[in-house]
């Protein structure tokens, strides 16, 4: 994963400033968050300490709100799909 993160802020930074950078940066980020959110989904159930899982769902719901706020201006500045 931690490859994964160095090739993603590789890429992010050969992309010139403005708007370009805007749109792969969302791109990016939302792909990313929605790593996170499946991550963090396997964690109720099977976690045996009551506050990691309560963590896991405070990490889905704040999340999946990012998620949408990055969607959303990708559809409103770029006009791509919701």
């Amino acid at each position: 994963m931690a490859a994964e993160m160095r090739a993603m802020t590789r890429q992010l930074t050969a992309v010139p400033s403005g708007s370009r950078f805007d749109q792969a940066f969302l791109t990016a980020m939302t792909a990313h968050h929605k790593m996170a959110v499946m991550e963090a989904s396997t964690v109720p159930g099977r976690a045996s300490h009551s506050q990691l899982t309560a963590l896991a769902w405070q990490i889905i719901a704040a999340q999946n709100r990012e998620i949408a706020q990055m969607t959303s201006w990708l559809h409103t500045w770029y006009h791509m799909p919701a």
